[in-house]
């Protein structure tokens, strides 16, 4: 019995870092004139922040000004630091973060041929993806797509050629607690945000709180309930803003938030 019992343990804790040697989601985007081109994107150990030939980024051609007629769908990699020139592929990997928690913004370039509609589908995600979005080039104003409620959607907008993929990644294997467990006195999650956040008193205390944009205009303040705030942001303007958060005790925090 008990050899049974090691050997489960060992099978599953195989099986658990298989699935996290790399994940692959793949989408196909098409227009309505039947063109389409598969895109894989996930995450992969052997992957860097930069280009990875190893793992099939950089094999998509690089034609500007793409010709009127050919559709092309493309992720646009740069390097880490960005020196040099962007990279069209038809995959993009990132590494694997050893924290429970982090965000990946994944960038694509389309252009839409002889079609004016876009279609986008795509598998199932899986449960080690928190959230999934894919947004315009200008935020969320005019598209805004959750892929975890659904595997297809549709985009009538001709003119918008840059997309983001804005994924929350959770790691059960994490070496690294992330600030959800920290010793902060009021956590706040997620940041960057794309339309909710949460913020709470890990000591069971209520507090209030304002938020403020960057150049220091008056945004929204509020008590929290049970010693938790949960709001929409969804109406903000992407960029930086700053909580300010006064503790029962009197203690005040700053906090540098982040609108995707």
């Amino acid at each position: 019995m008990k050899i049974v019992k090691v050997i489960l343990i060992i099978f599953f804790f195989l099986f658990n870092t298989k699935i996290w040697a790399g994940i692959s989601i793949p989408i196909i985007i098409s227009n309505d004139s039947n063109q389409n081109q598969q895109l894989y994107f996930g995450l992969d150990e052997k992957a860097t922040d930069g280009i990875d030939t190893n793992l099939g980024e950089i094999n998509a051609p690089r034609i500007l000004p793409p010709d009127p007629t050919v559709f092309l769908a493309a992720f646009v990699i740069f390097d880490s630091v960005q020196l040099q020139e962007p990279v069209w592929s038809y995959r993009d990997y990132r590494p694997i973060k050893s924290i429970s928690h982090y965000f990946v913004q994944y960038s694509i370039f389309v252009h839409h041929g002889e079609g004016k509609k876009l279609y986008f589908n795509w598998v199932q995600l899986p449960a080690s993806i928190d959230s999934a979005f894919i947004m315009d080039q200008y935020g969320d104003s005019i598209v805004y797509i959750n892929m975890k409620k659904s595997l297809k959607d549709s985009v009538k907008n001709e003119f918008i050629t840059d997309y983001y993929i804005n994924v929350w990644y959770n790691n059960p294997n994490a070496t690294v607690i992330d600030n959800l467990v920290s010793d902060e006195p009021v956590t706040i999650y997620p940041n960057p945000f794309i339309q909710n956040l949460i913020m709470f008193s890990k000591s069971g205390s209520d507090f209030n709180f304002k938020i403020f944009s960057q150049i220091g205009d008056f945004v929204i303040n509020g008590n929290s309930i049970n010693s938790k705030v949960d709001i929409s942001l969804s109406e903000l303007n992407p960029g930086v803003y700053f909580v300010y958060i006064t503790l029962k005790d009197g203690r005040e925090i700053v906090k540098k938030l982040m609108k995707i």
